[in-house]
């Protein structure tokens, strides 16, 4: 084989620029195999070196497995947007979402461990994308929901936003085009409104704290005599739970109905009470 076909074969290959593979394939005496193995001893040198660099761009990815029990949401982080555009960057962290679903990982160092179907792991398959893309590239956070309910997905277009979505019924309602239209719509409701909760209940002590505080801030900053301040404070603070608690939000698609009307509507519509269980919201 001439060297402008080895180059050209190294190169679709391994991604590598074309000076890299050429200066391979003079290293290795135009042995395609050592000149495979040279690119990847270098790349994941490469990779090591670029570990204290900082990502500021990423892509959100999600998995639900076919029969929506198992779902995964990650964020895979870079250098530049321009990387993070990039097909084989986003086919990667789509990878890394499915191996999230289908293991345990009690944090980062763990899931870098953890394997595809193929047997390559985590850590391999980011080292390896570092070497072809030349950027920093860290897997920042993830989350798996693994339920008897049913969990849907959502990403934004562009990658930067995505959520995870556990929802329950009493009856299996969830093979109904209606059922599944509504999952995805309240998916959606997440991205776009980001809420921190279901409802006021589901308010951790902090985020409650921080509510009132921030009504407090406002009332200050307003200068009001206290006993008006008495009068509504309360209303002020209710009126900022309905806007971070999914359940009182105004539904995006039909603001005349909060979610929980949504919920109760679609349920007398399936014969069937339904629930937001759980959500998971990542944005870049």
């Amino acid at each position: 084989m001439e060297t402008m076909d080895l180059i050209k074969q190294l190169r679709d290959e391994t991604g590598v620029s074309v000076m890299d593979c050429k200066r391979a394939l003079d290293k290795a005496g135009n042995d395609l195999e050592k000149a495979r193995i040279i690119l990847k001893e270098e790349g994941l040198t490469k990779a090591d070196k670029k570990a204290d660099r900082e990502t500021k761009a990423g892509a959100i990815a999600a998995f639900v497995s076919e029969d929506n029990k198992k779902g995964a949401l990650i964020e895979l982080r870079c250098e530049t947007d321009f990387v993070a555009k990039n097909d084989e960057f986003i086919k990667t962290a789509n990878e890394i979402a499915k191996v999230v679903a289908f293991n345990d990982a009690v944090d980062t160092a763990d899931l870098l461990q953890k394997a595809n179907t193929n047997g390559e792991t985590i850590d391999l398959m980011v080292r390896n994308l570092i070497a072809k893309i030349g950027e920093k590239i860290e897997v920042s956070r993830f989350k798996k929901i693994e339920t008897d309910n049913y969990v849907v997905a959502y990403i934004h277009a562009g990658n930067r936003l995505g959520v995870l979505l556990e929802m329950n019924a009493e009856q299996d309602i969830w093979s109904n085009a209606i059922a599944k239209e509504l999952a995805y719509d309240i998916a959606m409701q997440i991205a776009a409104m980001a809420p921190i909760a279901i409802s006021s209940e589901n308010l951790s002590a902090e985020d409650v704290k921080n509510v009132k505080d921030y009504i407090e801030e406002e009332l200050i900053k307003e200068n009001k005599p206290e006993e008006i301040k008495v009068k509504i404070r309360d209303g002020r603070i209710q009126k900022r739970f309905s806007e971070i608690c999914l359940n009182f939000q105004p539904f995006i698609k039909n603001d005349s109905l909060t979610i929980e009307k949504l919920l109760v509507e679609k349920g007398k519509e399936l014969n069937t009470n339904i629930k937001i269980v759980n959500f998971i919201r990542y944005q870049i």
